[in-house]
């Protein structure tokens, strides 16, 4: 008996579904097999019997069995032992990468390399999972002097895929984890005051690569504390009518944000670039986009850093602490910490979404531009 995993994506009218699942065969009676190795995958090449489409539900028929049945089918059998948690992970991370979730795909690729290396690369068994080995495993962590914080998140990450894997295969949840650290230490603040970022902002900078480094910080700090992979993403077409709208990339979440003059003057200092995007961090469209992203990304905050010493700034300067800085300078101002929350895209608490039904957008607008008439004073 041998296994292979199995995924199926159909596409119609924008929709997609997705089927995934390990089968275990006895004969494969496939009128191919194409055996292209990525990440230790076998590729299945199927042939498909028939079609059926009907407006936006449509089912797949293999030999005359529909998903649907399939589905019925596979929840009345008893599951096979012996699932590999690697090959489970690897089957994770390659659903991931197609539903284009990189950044959930390198957290499983970062975790599985974890814990390949604390079993000198040796697989096991979902099933074979216990309290003992997950407690090894954080004893291996914390003896390469890793944080807390460092050791909870592959916790949390290995966590959720031994979860997934109990839940679609059926196995006894013999809760592993119970006796692991998965909590969150608080950590040093990264926020800096105003006068810090009036420092910034107004230092004298001869190298190009640096103003650019600063630019990127000024006009997070300015767009509410935008993040770095939401600035990557904005495009030209995102200003109309006096704001700047975006998604946010992390939550969805839909943002307008007041165009100001201190925005637009950055913007005015690229427009050479010929590209539809609105900052110079993705150059091209070619499928590699985060890997241009996170490469620039790098590089600003390297000159940050640089940046911070030429300041006298005590702090590491990051991409990151525009944001925190943003909040800190919101609350300094005595903004009320629901307004700084939505202005923030925050929507993780029930007192701020309670609250939020209520707040204008105006205030919101007012609250960040008094912040950006402080920098500009003194």
């Amino acid at each position: 008996m041998w296994w292979c995993n199995i995924i199926t994506m159909i596409s119609h009218d924008a929709y997609t579904k997705f089927k995934f699942t390990i089968v275990y065969v006895k004969t494969l009676n496939i009128n191919r097999i194409n055996t292209n190795h990525i990440m230790s995958r076998i590729v299945l090449d199927l042939s498909i019997n028939g079609l059926e489409l009907s407006g936006h539900v449509f089912e797949v028929r293999i030999n005359g069995c529909t998903i649907t049945q399939m589905n019925h089918h596979e929840n009345q059998q008893e599951v096979n032992p012996g699932i590999s948690f690697r090959e489970f992970i690897k089957s994770e991370i390659f659903f991931l990468e197609s539903c284009q979730r990189l950044r959930s795909a390198e957290i499983y690729k970062s975790v599985l390399h974890q814990f390949m290396l604390f079993r000198n690369d040796c697989d096991i068994n979902v099933e074979d999972i216990t309290t003992k080995e997950i407690k090894r495993f954080e004893t291996h962590l914390r003896s390469r002097n890793l944080s807390l914080n460092t050791i909870s998140f592959y916790m949390r990450a290995l966590r959720s895929c031994y979860n997934k894997a109990i839940n679609k295969h059926q196995i006894k949840d013999r809760q592993p984890f119970n006796q692991v650290y998965t909590g969150i230490q608080p950590t040093n603040k990264r926020a800096i005051d105003i006068s810090s970022i009036k420092a910034i902002r107004r230092c004298k900078l001869i190298d190009e690569q640096d103003c650019f480094a600063r630019d990127m910080f000024m006009f997070s700090f300015f767009t509410r504390g935008m993040s770095f992979v939401d600035m990557a993403y904005l495009k030209h077409k995102d200003i109309r009518d006096g704001y700047l709208h975006y998604k946010r990339h992390k939550t969805g979440q839909s943002i307008s944000v007041k165009w100001e003059s201190c925005m637009q003057e950055i913007i005015d200092r690229y427009q050479h670039q010929n590209t539809d995007y609105l900052l110079p961090i993705i150059r091209i469209e070619n499928g590699k986009e985060r890997n241009q992203y996170r490469g620039i990304q790098h590089k600003i905050n390297q000159r940050l850093k640089h940046i911070a010493v030429q300041c006298g700034l005590k702090t590491n300067l990051s991409m990151y602490v525009a944001r925190h800085s943003w909040a800190n300078a919101a609350k300094d101002l005595n903004h009320p910490l629901e307004l700084i929350s939505y202005g923030m895209g925050h929507t993780s608490t029930k007192t701020t979404k309670i609250y939020l039904r209520n707040i204008e957008m105006t205030k919101i607008d007012q609250m960040n531009t008094k912040i950006l008439q402080e920098i500009e004073l003194g």
